[in-house]
């Protein structure tokens, strides 16, 4: 498997927090991305094409329904996150688990106050901040998590652990914003 597939290498260290979803709040966005992203899939598929612009449509629900079915899949096999002192591991049922090395990490906080959403992406720190996440979520390489999905309290230990071992303000981890580099350099 990939290098970065390596999230069992030290068993006996116990990680400093663990972020797991709240199994009543992802039910439902579960259901309707899995049902967004077969509606998609059937309209690619199943729809006759007779000239260009239905061509076009079909080309736009095929994009449509990768993006939406790596959302939808990401979403069913996500299990948890861990966060070691050094890295981040991300595990899902399946697939297995991605790492990230804090000192390699960038950070992407996507916040809608008005809705009370929040979304993390944590990726290497060469990847693009405004594309690199979408390759990254294709290819199972990114740390993604939705904030709304965990208990609150949880979320606010994640930031604060992650405040403390990136030196950096806990309010930078609860607002939107893009972090070129997660650690801070020290001199």
């Amino acid at each position: 498997m990939d290098d970065q597939m390596t999230a069992e290498t030290k068993p006996h260290e116990e990680p400093l927090f663990v972020l797991q979803y709240q199994e009543y709040k992802t039910i439902l966005p579960r259901i309707g991305i899995t049902l967004v992203a077969l509606l998609f899939g059937f309209a690619a598929l199943a729809a006759p094409s007779r000239g260009n612009v239905d061509l076009i449509i079909k080309f736009f629900a095929a994009a449509c329904f990768l993006l939406v079915g790596t959302l939808a899949l990401d979403a069913l096999l996500f299990r948890e996150i861990r966060l070691y002192e050094d890295r981040i591991v991300r595990i899902w049922e399946l697939i297995g688990a991605t790492e990230i090395k804090l000192a390699e990490a960038k950070v992407v906080i996507r916040c809608v106050g008005a809705l009370g959403l929040s979304s993390k992406s944590i990726v290497h720190s060469g990847s693009n901040v405004h594309w690199g996440w979408l390759a990254d979520a294709f290819r199972f390489t990114a740390i993604h998590y939705h904030e709304h999905f965990a208990h609150p309290d949880d979320v606010r230990k994640m930031n604060s652990l992650l405040a403390e071992l990136s030196g950096r303000k806990i309010e930078e981890f609860e607002r939107s914003t893009t972090m070129q580099r997660l650690m801070k350099e020290h001199i």
